[in-house]
């Protein structure tokens, strides 16, 4: 079934009507009959200090890389699924009329793929960045009349004031704070924003950091870890005292001369000498601290378990090992994975959609636009997606207890195991316990414990 030819898909933010400053946007409150409304940056330089500094040293920066390096895999790709898929037919029909917009397909990958596009890489940090500040931008380096040529990010610290259609509050352009003050559109770049719409009065498409909620936490652990403790550990170890010196009718130059003499010739660790006439005026005293070192490794604990459980991540992800059993970690794995992964994913997916790929999908074919629609997908890692098919398996398996032990086997990427299983009476937790314990290959038993749970 053929579609009817329509007019040409036009994206939203390629409204005909462009908003590029304060003049414009305030002419253009006149065509909107629904609350007309100004929007303003929540945060300032300082709260970007703030933000930098929890990042660059503490905790909550490796949790928020680990949550993303998740998030992206091993990238994204595009993927075409049909506008008005009832009007086409059956399934068949369907898949049919895709597989004509397979070369389309191929065009936008290669795209992506260019070495001066980066184009996962750009993605990713562009995530991390919107994450940490709020917001960030990858520019588009013009194609002239093609697909955009590269990929520039820009620093969250460099956008400034964002204008939007007064109609229905959709991006129009925002400023990037260079030499020139450039006013970009928004079909200029994919504007990447955390919680678009927070619960901050009027900061529409200015963001919400996912770092101040833990922000006091954050560089309390910063304090304790990287100032407390090395003092700490120098009082401890090292301890401090005082030279209490008799300078009795001395004048002032001589009396810092006198302590110079004094604190040159005493050296730790070694026998030191002074004139005997001094002896007599010469005390030492040592201070020692009572420090609560029990108390401050709870704190410790108390801040890292705050900032991860803010981010999401299970513990041993980040080095904390407190799972008691495989299967616990299993289980909080894939709550990860099907809970703060699959949000993150659908957020980079909505983002990337429309200003990345169906912008260049427009370029090369606009009439395209009409049929099909471009649904980024992410290829997981292979930890990731090894564990989705070992779960798919046991459920396989239960439903289908005559399932040959070869079969699970070849399905599970392990065929090279079969010679093995075949020495055995089946594929019993007995026999794959016995194979862990041979086996040398730290990868091989991660995936044959899966099969244990």
């Amino acid at each position: 079934m053929v579609l009817a030819k329509k007019k040409s898909f036009k994206h939203k933010s390629a409204s005909s009507k462009r908003v590029r400053g304060y003049s414009g946007e305030l002419s253009d409150y006149g065509k909107s009959s629904f609350i007309p409304m100004f929007f303003h940056n929540q945060y300032n330089d300082d709260d970007y200090d703030i933000f930098e500094d929890i990042w660059s040293n503490s905790l909550a920066g490796d949790v928020l890389d680990t949550r993303l390096m998740y998030a992206m895999g091993e990238g994204i790709k595009p993927t075409f699924k049909l506008r008005r898929p009832r009007k086409v037919g059956d399934e068949k029909a369907q898949q049919k009329l895709l597989e004509k917009y397979e070369p389309l397909l191929d065009e936008l990958i290669e795209i992506d793929e260019k070495p001066k596009m980066n184009f996962n890489d750009n993605v990713h940090d562009s995530a991390r960045q919107a994450k940490v500040f709020g917001r960030s931008a990858l520019v588009f380096e013009p194609g002239g009349g093609k697909p955009p040529q590269a990929l520039k990010p820009v620093h969250p610290r460099l956008l400034g004031r964002v204008f939007v259609h007064p109609s229905d509050w959709t991006l129009s352009s925002v400023y990037i704070m260079t030499k020139l003050q450039q006013l970009t559109y928004a079909d200029e770049m994919i504007y990447f924003v955390n919680k678009r719409n927070s619960p901050r009065l009027r900061t529409m498409w200015y963001g919400y950091s996912d770092f101040q909620r833990i922000a006091g936490q954050s560089r309390a652990l910063r304090e304790i870890t990287e100032f407390d403790i090395v003092e700490i550990t120098k009082s401890m170890f090292a301890g401090y005292g005082i030279v209490l010196v008799d300078q009795e009718n001395l004048n002032e130059e001589e009396k810092e001369d006198d302590l110079n003499s004094v604190l040159r010739n005493l050296k730790p660790g070694t026998f030191s000498a002074i004139t005997k006439q001094g002896e007599k005026g010469i005390e030492f005293e040592q201070f020692k601290f009572n420090t609560d070192i029990a108390g401050l490794g709870i704190l410790i604990d108390k801040c890292e378990r705050m900032i991860i459980g803010h981010g999401q991540v299970p513990g041993p992800m980040l080095g904390r090992e407190e799972d008691s059993n495989m299967a616990t970690l299993f289980a909080k794995a894939r709550m990860f994975m099907q809970g703060p992964v699959r949000t993150d994913r659908r957020w980079i997916a909505d983002t990337v959609a429309i200003p990345w790929y169906e912008n260049n999908l427009s370029y090369l074919d606009r009439d395209a636009l009409e049929v099909v629609k471009v649904v980024p997908e992410f290829e997981s890692l292979p930890a990731d997606s090894w564990m989705e098919t070992i779960d798919g398996l046991m459920k396989l398996k239960k439903l289908i207890p005559g399932l040959p032990d070869a079969e699970i086997l070849r399905m599970a990427d392990l065929s090279h195991l079969q010679n093995k299983i075949e020495e055995n009476a089946s594929l019993s937790p007995e026999t794959l316990r016995a194979i862990v314990q041979e086996t040398e290959s730290m990868d091989l038993k991660d995936k044959l414990k899966h099969l244990l749970q």
